[in-house]
């Protein structure tokens, strides 16, 4: 078996597993639902913060980075400001439903993966 330091590989990948698989759910939650907006690092969209004339918050900022996962969850699913509950599809797709509860970690561990970006 091979070992990783002291630790056998498995074990470290055991560890690895469940935070990789919840963010590679939200990153897929992230592109079909707040890239449009938010940039695809994060980094916002001007052309967004015209339109809606806000500018719309980054999230691979300090400022948004720093909230609790419970300040994000509250976000995502009730809004806020000019921001609506997070969608599941693009703007364009006419059929979207909210993103539930169950899906929030998932896309909150995806939001975390940005920091720095």
């Amino acid at each position: 078996m091979k070992h990783f330091g002291s630790i056998p590989l498995i074990a470290v990948l055991a560890m690895c597993s469940p935070l990789s698989f919840a963010s590679e759910n939200g990153k897929a939650l992230f592109n079909n639902s707040c890239i449009t907006c938010h940039g695809a690092a994060g980094e916002g969209n001007p052309v967004m913060d015209r339109f809606y004339k806000v500018r719309i918050p980054r999230l691979n900022m300090q400022y948004v980075q720093s909230k609790s996962d419970d300040e994000l969850k509250n976000v995502i699913l009730n809004g806020k400001r000019k921001m609506p509950a997070a969608m599941n599809g693009l703007p364009e797709t006419q059929h979207k439903s909210k993103i539930t509860a169950e899906q929030v970690p998932d896309l909150i561990a995806y939001l975390r993966t940005l920091k720095n970006k």
